[in-house]
């Protein structure tokens, strides 16, 4: 057997639009909807050079919470869930994002969080399936500036 070397580019992404409606000081309620795509290509080199590509897109519904709760001096904790897809776009798709956080004077806030999105998704059969069950995780660190 031959081994021709083989070039795999893969990239992904989620855009979310949130309303947000206060159910307690500490407590919201989300809604909204999550826009997921991700672009496939494989190219093998060699004699007869080949290149295959796709890009899926699809849109979950989504509903959850955000809570927030300071801890004192400066300090806050804050997390959103939300679940979504219902069979709309993803059979099931569900987003976690637990974080901590402090103020740097009026204007600024530093935070470390830990966000993980997972979703079930499917469509096509047979030669044209496309399965996506996929859990994306990983540290965050963000800076914000209030104006």
């Amino acid at each position: 057997l031959e081994r021709l070397p083989a070039n795999v580019d893969v990239d992904q992404g989620a855009t979310t639009f949130m309303g947000l409606r206060r159910i307690h000081e500490k407590v919201d309620l989300v809604f909204g909807a999550r826009w997921n795509f991700i672009t496939g290509k494989l190219e093998f080199k060699g004699p007869q050079n080949r290149i295959f590509e796709d890009t899926k897109h699809w849109v979950d519904p989504v509903v959850g919470f955000l809570f927030r709760q300071p801890l004192g001096r400066g300090w806050h904790f804050a997390i959103n869930a939300d679940i979504g897809g219902f069979g709309a776009g993803s059979d099931f798709a569900w987003h976690l994002f637990p974080r901590v956080g402090v103020d740097l004077g009026k204007r600024g806030r530093l935070g470390f969080g830990y966000r993980a999105l997972g979703m079930d998704y499917n469509t096509g059969s047979a030669d044209t399936l496309f399965r996506y069950d996929v859990i994306t995780s990983g540290p965050v660190v963000g800076f914000a500036i209030r104006f």
